[in-house]
């Protein structure tokens, strides 16, 4: 079995019109790995994953669900 995370970062930006920018000077992550993490190229460390449900006021597992693949 594989497992693969998932996201609705991107998702939780738009439906609270919050820019890039915003995001990356609030959390100290880099607008770079938020795009990148967005886009499923990079998966965030359970530190910056921390940081990022922090600041939207979710559930680490509500902004980072995964899934399980056989």
């Amino acid at each position: 079995m594989d497992c693969k995370i998932t996201n609705h970062l991107e998702r939780l930006r738009f439906e609270q019109d919050i820019p890039v920018n915003f995001l990356a000077r609030k959390t100290g992550i880099s607008r770079q790995a938020i795009y990148e993490i967005e886009s499923n190229k990079r998966v965030p460390s359970l530190a910056t994953a921390c940081k990022i449900a922090f600041f939207f006021k979710k559930n680490v597992e509500d902004v980072f669900p995964y899934f399980i693949e056989d």
